[in-house]
């Protein structure tokens, strides 16, 4: 789900854009069975722009924002490692996560791009 809000105000001999993106994204389970390692809880990101544009639309300039809030998300990853019907990992005689593959058990997370705040210039011939 996403919501966007916006406003454009006369500047100068231009127009500055200003909008904002709200976008949630709810649970996300990586696989078949409940993970506590990968699952990834219900999560909001923010991004922003502010654009002044000329009045012939020859010229631009932007300040643009992504993952403002700098939410830390699991967008995939795998996992070698048992665990309970709730998810949970299974502990072996040393008190580790038993393996699955291996003799070491391996979770890997990818995470999603944190907090970016660019500029942008733009020219039309």
């Amino acid at each position: 789900m996403a919501g966007t809000l916006g406003a454009n105000v006369p500047v100068g001999s231009g127009d500055l854009n200003f909008s904002t993106t709200v976008s949630y994204r709810s649970k996300t389970n990586q696989f078949e069975t409940p993970s506590a390692y990968l699952d990834q809880p219900g999560y909001a990101l923010v991004d922003a722009s502010l654009v002044w544009s000329s009045a012939s639309d020859r010229f631009s300039l932007g300040v643009h924002g992504r993952n403002l809030t700098d939410k830390r998300y699991i967008t995939s990853g795998y996992q070698f490692v048992a665990t309970n019907p709730d998810g949970t990992p299974i502990l072996n005689a040393g008190g580790l996560p038993s393996p699955t593959l291996g003799l070491e058990g391996i979770v890997t997370a990818f995470y999603g791009n944190p907090r970016q705040v660019f500029a942008t210039a733009t020219f039309k011939y």
